[in-house]
């Protein structure tokens, strides 16, 4: 009896077959399903991989460093190329009373403060 391809016992190119198969497999698995995993594990929402929101974040806390802890979404939107409605949506998520705080000055104007990252004189 003769066995080709996927059966038992490994004979004539079947551990190859097979090997092929483990490492396509491992590779899909942590091409696809990993990264999905860890995002909803982490509060994400799934498959839309915003993995641009957080450096997004991290540009705005460095911006805020370099404007005296203070930015508006008018500075985050010129520096860093994103859209006015983004950019609020993104500083107001962030506003949280404590790290970055949303303040109106006397005329009107709306800034995103970073008390940590204000100088001190």
């Amino acid at each position: 009896m003769m066995m080709h391809g996927f059966g038992f016992p490994f004979f004539m190119g079947g551990p190859f077959v097979w090997l092929i198969l483990l490492i396509g497999g491992n590779f899909l698995i942590r091409r696809f399903i990993l990264p999905h995993v860890h995002e909803v594990s982490r509060g994400g929402r799934g498959y839309s991989r915003e993995s641009s929101f957080g450096s997004t974040e991290t540009n705005i806390y460095r911006l805020a460093a370099t404007h005296n802890g203070k930015v508006t979404v008018s500075d985050v939107v010129t520096e860093l190329g994103i859209e006015p409605k983004k950019a609020e949506n993104i500083l107001e998520s962030m506003s949280d009373g404590m790290r970055v705080r949303m303040e109106v000055s006397e005329d009107g104007n709306v800034y995103y403060s970073f008390p940590e990252l204000q100088r001190r004189a």
